[in-house]
C-alpha cells in the first residue's frame, strides 16, 4: 500500500456527533418505553394473560434499548478520543520533523 491514508479528526468529529444524536433518540425510545404499559383488561377475560406476558417482552425491550444507548454514546466517545489522538500524533510528528530541519 504504496499511497497512505488520510484521517480527518473534523470528519471523525462530525461523525461522533451524528452517534450523539442517536443515542438521544434511543434514549427517548428508553423513556417512551418505560413509559408506557399494557393494561391488565386491554385484551379482556379471555386473554387476561397477555399483558402478564407482554411485560416480560416489554422489560426486555427496554433493557435492550438502554443497552443501544449507552453502546452508541460510548462509541461517540471513543471517535471523539481517536480524533483526539490522531491530531496529538500529528502535532508530535509535526514538532519531531521540524526540529530535524
Amino acid at each position: 500500500m504504496t499511497g497512505g491514508y488520510d484521517v480527518l479528526p473534523t470528519e471523525l468529529r462530525a461523525h461522533a456527533s451524528k452517534l450523539d444524536a442517536l443515542a438521544e433518540r434511543l434514549g427517548e425510545a428508553v423513556h417512551a418505553a418505560r413509559t408506557i404499559s399494557m393494561a391488565d383488561g386491554a385484551y379482556g377475560q379471555l386473554c387476561q394473560f397477555l399483558p402478564a406476558v407482554m411485560r416480560g417482552i416489554e422489560d426486555q425491550a427496554g433493557a435492550a434499548l438502554t443497552a443501544g444507548a449507552k453502546g452508541v454514546a460510548d462509541i461517540a466517545t471513543n471517535v471523539r478520543y481517536t480524533a483526539d489522538e490522531y491530531e496529538q500524533r500529528e502535532d508530535d510528528a509535526a514538532v519531531t520533523f521540524g526540529s530535524l530541519r
